[in-house]
């Protein structure tokens, strides 16, 4: 898809109107998740965390980075994500989180994106994150400076590849407890799928971007 600064502008505008919510995160919502939102509520104290969504322009088309954090053990190791994590205390709005950690985690200059809309929260239950999702747009590639303790690996994704619907697929996750159950992700390369909160928040995304197609 060839970049048009018409499309940010649009995109831009479709974030200010009421947004998907919770029936695009549904669409690519693990089974579990399914479960939980029609049986349990969010609990009152999560923790509280903000990740960037970015659109760059590279080769005259829109990008965005994911990267794939390292095997450390916890919740989500070396699952692929959004750069993005905890609120700190220093930070001042959830906009500031996602902007800083986007720094910390893959290097990326706070001086040259520009936040142009948010997408709806997302509960995160395997590590009771809360998050909330911030849009930003940069022209041009980001110089790129992964954390060595957290980023294994930074993955560009070129926008237009959310939209062909076969890379959707359909597959078996095994819990800790040994239980499986059946979750959908975009298979964006053969080695790379996007699933759990990261596909939910793609999933809104790309419902208010195809709006101004």
């Amino acid at each position: 898809m060839k970049y048009d600064y018409g499309l940010i502008k649009g995109l831009q505008q479709e974030l200010s109107k009421p947004l998907p919510g919770i029936q695009a995160h549904l669409d690519m919502a693990p089974a579990l998740y399914k479960e939980f939102v029609e049986h349990v509520k969010t609990p009152k104290n999560p923790r509280l965390g903000a990740i960037l969504l970015l659109l760059y322009v590279h080769d005259n088309k829109l990008h965005i980075p994911f990267m794939r954090r390292t095997e450390d053990g916890r919740a989500h190791s070396g699952q692929i994500s959004f750069p993005g994590g905890r609120v700190e205390e220093t930070d001042d709005s959830f906009t500031h989180t996602a902007v800083r950690e986007a720094h910390e985690e893959l290097g990326i200059d706070p001086e040259r994106i520009t936040i142009i809309g948010e997408l709806s929260e997302v509960y995160i239950i395997p590590s009771n994150f809360l998050v909330h999702p911030r849009v930003a747009f940069m022209e041009g590639r980001p110089d790129f400076i992964p954390s060595e303790e957290e980023v294994a690996e930074i993955i560009e994704v070129e926008l237009g590849t959310f939209l062909d619907p076969s890379i959707v697929k359909l597959k078996d996750r095994k819990l800790p407890n040994g239980r499986t159950f059946p979750t959908p992700g975009y298979e964006v390369r053969e080695d790379v799928t996007i699933w759990g909160g990261t596909s939910m928040m793609m999933a809104e995304f790309l419902k208010i971007f195809e709006n101004i197609l």
